[in-house]
């Protein structure tokens, strides 16, 4: 009997021990305290005892031991447990990404600014080119002549002009420089403006023979007028012929250089460029239909 009385406090110690209500045990068997054994009725078998454990192997058990006291986390557990640490760090990403698109947002519209900026102080398109000023002349005098060329030459530079003229002007023009250069001998003067060339005709008086009578022949020269790589007016004579009643008359060189200068200081202008000082640059000459019309620009000095 007392082995059952030290075995059962032993079990009470050991359960208080390990946190269990001494209450919540099962009763022990009738007869158990009063040492009685029961016996098995008649005709029964007696049930098999089961070997009552010791001391030590009833602390043993109820001992929890590290191994099996604490209980494992599962599969699930873990992979809840990542889980739910994982969007701790989508936030900070999530700022991090927005931070970076809102200064990206910033330095666009900086540069759209910049832009904005940079167009509202764009440079204005190049004026257009200044109109051309056109001149004509028709009163058949030298003097016109001279009063259209002047007012060229008094154009800003840069500006465009044409001067149109006719056969007259032409025409006054070699005469004076004829009588001023003593060619009292070349008279009757006639110009003709066309297809591209000047034709002049003019009756030239000479001696011919030993007993030096004076003969009058008609002569005829033809000059080609071009601008060159440099903007320069050049004339040059094309053909020279002269037709005599007797002998043999020939148009003097004198008078072919005396005719080739009074023509290009008239549609040229050349005095009004000596009394100015301002030279020109010639673009173009056309010639025709008893016109000829002269383009060019006042050079930059």
């Amino acid at each position: 009997m007392r082995k059952f009385i030290f075995i059962g406090l032993s079990l009470i110690l050991l359960l208080v021990l390990a946190g269990c209500d001494p209450t919540s045990l099962p009763a022990p068997p009738a007869g158990a305290e009063s040492g009685e054994a029961s016996e098995p009725a008649a005709g029964e078998e007696a049930p098999a005892q089961e070997p009552t454990p010791t001391v030590e192997e009833s602390i043993q058990e109820a001992t929890p031991t590290p191994e099996t006291g604490a209980a494992e986390p599962e599969a699930g557990e873990e992979e809840a447990s990542q889980t739910s640490e994982e969007p701790t760090a989508q936030p900070e990403a999530a700022d991090e990404s927005g931070g970076e698109s809102g200064n990206e947002g910033d330095t666009q519209g900086e540069t759209q600014g910049e832009e904005q900026e940079s167009g509202g102080e764009e440079t204005p398109p190049p004026a257009p080119p200044p109109e051309p000023v056109v001149i004509e002349v028709s009163e058949g005098t030298v003097e016109a002549l001279n009063e259209a060329w002047l007012q060229v030459y008094q154009l800003p530079e840069g500006v465009p002009f044409s001067v149109t003229m006719t056969e007259a002007e032409i025409e006054a023009r070699i005469a004076q420089a004829l009588a001023v250069g003593g060619y009292g001998y070349v008279s009757d003067v006639d110009v003709m403006l066309d297809n591209g060339q000047i034709g002049v005709t003019f009756t030239l008086s000479t001696t011919v023979g030993a007993t030096g009578r004076t003969v009058r022949a008609t002569a005829s020269v033809v000059f080609a007028v071009a601008v060159d790589g440099n903007g320069d007016v050049v004339v040059t004579v094309v053909s020279a012929e002269v037709s005599a009643a007797v002998g043999s008359v020939s148009i003097p060189p004198e008078v072919l250089t005396a005719l080739n200068q009074a023509i290009s200081a008239a549609i040229t202008g050349a005095e009004a460029s000596a009394q100015t000082g301002v030279d020109v640059t010639f673009t173009e000459i056309v010639i025709s239909g008893g016109t000829i019309t002269v383009s060019g620009y006042v050079t930059p000095l």
